[in-house]
């Protein structure tokens, strides 16, 4: 691996602006209350629900860069269409659930055996949600 520091650090960073998004959406259109409290419930139902197969799935592929571009793609366009929460709401937690699969998997296999890699990964995540 050529650039694992710079991997991780793209990793990172997408990571921070994946979640951000998820929760500006969420919480950007104009739902009543009991309305946000469904999506959360589900975002995170659909969201945390799909990492495992996914994660299952992508130790079977030698390259999971395509799982993982796609889960952004698919984030940015559950953010772009916030104005129709429950569509919404599966493009981000199908999209979140593959970006999060996706670069666990390729921050493990980049940096092996170094814990401080996989928190460097997980930390810009907290960020993202918190002023999401």
């Amino acid at each position: 691996m050529r650039y694992p520091r710079a991997r991780l650090a793209i990793h990172a960073l997408t990571h921070f602006m994946v979640d951000f998004a998820c929760f500006f959406a969420l919480f950007a259109h104009s739902a009543d209350l009991n309305e946000k409290a469904w999506l959360i419930f589900s975002y995170n139902a659909l969201a945390f629900g799909l990492e495992v197969p996914f994660g299952a799935l992508m130790d079977r592929f030698r390259d999971v860069r395509p799982a993982t571009i796609l889960g952004v793609g698919l984030v940015a366009w559950g953010a772009l269409f916030y104005r129709m929460p429950w569509a919404s709401l599966v493009l981000l937690g199908v999209g979140n659930a593959l970006f999060h699969a996706g670069g666990a998997v390729a921050s493990m296999r980049h940096c092996p055996g170094n814990a401080l890699y996989a928190g460097v990964y997980v930390a810009p995540g907290v960020l993202g949600i918190a002023l999401g």
